[in-house]
């Protein structure tokens, strides 16, 4: 995305911090499910939950030396957790799992900003629509002023 035409809320959808933040919550809730199913410890997902957090220069490093992307990111998230719940994270998913849940994700967050932007309470766009409201006006008195009436 280019940063001059991004507004802010966007930008934030789209960047490396929410994608990573988007996995952390597909992983998260994949592990809660699985320990519902007792497939795992429901305290290993609950650790998950209290405890899973990342570093992002930490998964650029993990990256470079196992060159994928997924791998690299729950490994990041095991520092935290701990060998004992790292060991849960992301069991029985694959890469596309968690990669197409977080594009679902963001397009949905996406689609929230789009709404907010055109909905009724947005306030820029309430102002943009006073201001419309007052040129208009203007223009209204401006051509009553020189309109000319002719009696029949």
């Amino acid at each position: 995305m280019i940063p001059r035409y991004t507004r802010e809320e966007m930008g934030h959808i789209w960047s490396e911090r929410n994608e990573f933040d988007t996995m952390l919550l597909v992983e998260t809730l994949a592990s809660e499910a699985q320990a519902e199913l007792g497939v795992i410890p429901k305290e290993a997902a609950k650790t998950i939950r209290e405890k899973g957090n990342f570093d992002v220069e930490r998964i650029h490093e993990i990256e470079k030396e196992t060159n994928h992307d997924i791998i690299s990111f729950v490994t990041a998230v095991g520092e935290y957790v701990g060998p004992e719940a790292a060991k849960y994270i992301h069991l029985g998913l694959t890469s596309t799992d968690v990669k197409d849940r977080n594009k679902k994700k963001k397009r949905k967050q996406q689609q929230n900003v789009h709404v907010s932007l055109v909905s009724n309470n947005n306030p820029t766009k309430k102002k943009k629509k006073k201001r419309r409201k007052e040129k208009s006006g203007k223009r209204e008195t401006a051509y009553k002023s020189n309109h000319v009436t002719f009696n029949q």
